[in-house]
């Protein structure tokens, strides 16, 4: 079975009490990786957290993002201590699909050329996403080739090879589930093969009732100025690229559906 590995804060009992039990329902162990805390680094974090840039393709690099970051290398670090081909990620605030459990419980729906799944649906009804045509299908979902951005790093499969080449990476300056799913802005996202399950296995959303948010902080005008043009260029960059691959019918604009 493919081992799952939950990432979750520490002083987060309520969210990690809750996914323990949506997992259990539907029948998964999970092996939980303490994220690190942005609020309070160790001096290994620490060290860590200087070494990522604070500006990038994408725009500012918040610390709530970096921390993501370092959360998701020390699960890949810790899928890579196991012996296992593959490893799978969640975080700690997504609904799974009962089905989940077969995907995990049976690999001979992945390709050997595989490096990522993403498993999971970002929540925006009006989110169109660019997918290849179908490689193969396992349990009523299907496997598409993913072209385009498609945000969110809550749910997705890695293969060794990935997860090694992921931690290698000297230089992460974007979001953590940017630098996975989105080619524009990651040479890793462009370069490797990146597959999508239609309809998504996960969605986040799973929180305790009285959670609170994350606060937004205001920059000043210039440097929100400098991240819209950014990210702006980024989606320019890769316009003609997209028109191409869809009017030679090699891709699709669709929308992700997650079902139970």
């Amino acid at each position: 079975m493919i081992p799952l590995y939950v990432i979750n804060l520490k002083r987060q009992t309520e969210r990690r009490e809750l996914m323990s039990a949506h997992l259990e329902g539907v029948g998964i162990s999970p092996i939980w990786v303490d994220a690190v805390d942005a609020q309070c680094l160790n001096p290994d974090e620490q060290a860590a957290f200087e070494t990522l840039d604070n500006w990038g393709p994408w725009g500012v690099v918040s610390n709530h993002a970096k921390g993501c970051t370092l959360s998701h290398l020390k699960a890949l670090r810790s899928f890579l201590s196991s012996s296992e081909p593959y490893g799978c990620i969640l975080e700690d605030d997504v609904f799974v699909s009962r089905d989940l459990a077969n995907w995990l419980g049976d690999t001979a729906w992945l390709d050997a050329q595989v490096e990522v799944v993403k498993l999971e649906r970002w929540r925006d009804n009006k989110l169109l996403v660019m997918l290849g045509p179908v490689k193969s299908s396992y349990r009523g979902r299907a496997l598409r080739p993913l072209y385009s951005k498609h945000s969110g790093a809550a749910g997705y499969i890695v293969s060794r090879v990935a997860a090694e080449a992921i931690v290698r990476d000297t230089r992460i300056n974007v979001p953590f589930d940017h630098f996975l799913f989105h080619p524009n802005v990651s040479r890793f996202a462009k370069q490797s093969r990146v597959l999508q399950v239609v309809p998504a296995l996960i969605v986040q959303g799973n929180e305790p009732i009285n959670h609170s948010k994350r606060p937004r902080t205001n920059s000043g005008s210039i440097l929100r100025f400098k991240q819209a043009w950014a990210r702006g260029f980024a989606e320019l960059h890769f316009v003609l690229h997209h028109v191409f691959n869809l009017l030679i019918r090699r891709a699709w604009l669709r929308k992700i559906d997650w079902r139970d």
